[in-house]
C-alpha cells in the first residue's frame, strides 16, 4: 500500500494524487444527506462486478468519504480490500460538505438524447453480443425507451 500523503497545491486547485487506501480505514461521514437504498447499491454492486472502480473516491484528511460513498457500499460489499482515493486536502468542514453535495448534485444533471443512447445501446448489442445491458445501469424502461 502506498504511504498516505497530501498532494501539494498547485494555484487554485490541487494536484491529485491516487492512492490506495484499506477500505476498513474509510469512514462514511455521519452528516450525509445522500441516501442509498439496497437496490442503488444492487445497480453499484452490478456495475462494478462488470467495469471495476475506474475513478477514486475523496476524502478528506480524517479519511472520511466526501465523495464516493455509494462505489464504498457496494465495493465493500463484493469483498474489495483496497480502494483507490485522493485527498480533499485544505478545505474547512463546511467546505467538504459543501464539496460533497456539489458533485452529488452533479451527478443528477443532464438528459439523454434518445437518438444518441438508442444508437449506442445497437451498437453495444452488436460489438458486444455477450454483453448485458442492465449493466449500464438503466432501468429496463430506459432502455426499452431508448429502442
Amino acid at each position: 500500500m502506498a504511504q498516505l500523503t497530501s498532494p501539494a497545491a498547485i494555484g487554485d486547485n490541487q494536484k491529485l494524487s491516487i492512492q490506495y487506501l484499506i477500505v476498513e480505514l474509510l469512514k462514511q461521514r455521519d452528516a450525509n444527506p445522500r441516501i442509498y437504498s439496497k437496490a442503488h447499491i444492487r445497480r453499484a454492486k452490478r456495475i462494478i462486478s462488470k467495469f471495476g472502480i475506474r475513478m477514486p473516491l475523496v476524502v478528506d484528511d480524517d479519511l472520511r468519504i466526501i465523495v464516493g460513498e455509494l462505489l464504498f457500499l457496494a465495493a465493500r460489499e463484493l469483498g474489495y480490500t483496497e480502494l483507490p482515493i485522493v485527498f480533499a486536502s485544505g478545505l474547512s468542514g463546511s467546505e467538504l460538505d459543501a464539496l460533497a453535495v456539489a458533485y452529488d448534485r452533479l451527478w443528477e444533471t443532464g438528459d439523454w438524447d434518445p437518438e444518441r443512447l438508442g444508437a449506442l445501446l445497437l451498437k453495444l448489442e452488436v460489438e458486444l453480443p455477450n454483453f448485458d445491458l442492465l449493466d449500464l445501469g438503466l432501468e429496463v424502461a430506459e432502455i426499452d425507451l431508448a429502442f
